[in-house]
């Protein structure tokens, strides 16, 4: 299976990426910049992509021959959340992101994103089930509730309930193991 990945370079896509790839997935990495490409060791079936989940041609040019796309690209450097600039990073890169994946015939498409920008995918869902007359799995006021502090801090957890802090490694393989169990990934 061949995965597109956007946010490549970012905490959560370079560990998703090493994980996919022991597992012998071939990925296809989008980077903003050629300086990134360092941050990932070669690996052969690892290919780098330069581009910008901004630019829809570049998108559709990327994502053509895949099996997958994991959007996990983030922009969290813009305050507030709905800058002109965050709202067009997060919310109309995830557009242009996930109509290039319907348009290539992806098979498989997941939203992975920090707390903010659940907001934007809160916010598409709840536009899409407008359009198509649908239930959104996810609605605008359900992705309000993972910006709360309250649920979103894991130092708040640790302390309050009593919580361990998991290890990105750790929590990325058994999200892994939970979309494999629930029929999301082939048993690899």
């Amino acid at each position: 299976m061949k995965v597109f990945l956007t946010g490549t370079s970012g905490l959560l896509g370079s560990n998703t990426t090493i994980e996919l790839l022991k597992r012998r997935y071939q990925v296809k990495g989008l980077f903003r910049k050629e300086s990134e490409l360092v941050l990932l060791p070669p690996h052969k079936n690892f290919s780098p992509f330069l581009g910008d989940i901004t630019d829809a041609a570049r998108m559709e040019e990327g994502i053509q021959g895949c099996d997958a796309v994991i959007r996990a690209a983030d922009d969290t450097s813009h305050w507030p959340a709905r800058s002109p600039a965050y709202v067009y990073t997060n919310v109309e890169g995830t557009r242009y992101v996930m109509q290039a994946a319907i348009k290539a015939g992806v098979s498989l498409g997941i939203f992975a994103s920090t707390a903010p920008s659940a907001l934007a995918f809160g916010m598409l869902g709840t536009i899409s089930a407008n359009i198509f007359k649908v239930t959104p799995k996810v609605s605008y006021k359900m992705a309000r509730v993972s910006c709360d502090g309250h649920y979103f801090s894991a130092q708040k957890a640790v302390k309050e309930l009593n919580m361990p802090q998991t290890p990105i490694e750790t929590a990325i393989k058994e999200c892994y193991e939970w979309f494999k169990a629930n029929g999301y990934l082939n048993n690899q």
